[in-house]
């Protein structure tokens, strides 16, 4: 689950925001195409993009981010016997 707060942002920006829906869609090779509608009472607008989750967890810094460039670069052996013991 990932959680942020654009409080501050539409604030600053006068909008009272009533509501905020994002979806998120695997493109394949990586990429994740994402929507966000938000939802201003009477009007609606949407924001649409993509990303590469790979990429961005490999350039970040955090926890998660250390545990995926580990990841990236087991050897296969160990890819083989982890498939091995999940039945793969």
């Amino acid at each position: 689950m990932v959680t942020f707060s654009g409080k501050d942002a539409i604030e600053e920006l006068g909008l009272q925001v009533k509501r905020v829906a994002v979806s998120f869609k695997k493109e394949g090779s990586g990429s994740v195409s994402y929507t966000a509608t938000l939802h201003l009472g009477l009007i609606s607008t949407s924001i649409k993009g993509s990303f590469n989750i790979e990429e961005l967890l490999l350039s970040c810094s955090g926890l998660l981010c250390i545990v995926a460039r580990r990841i990236k670069g087991r050897p296969a052996y160990i890819e083989e016997q982890l498939a091995k013991a999940m039945g793969k």
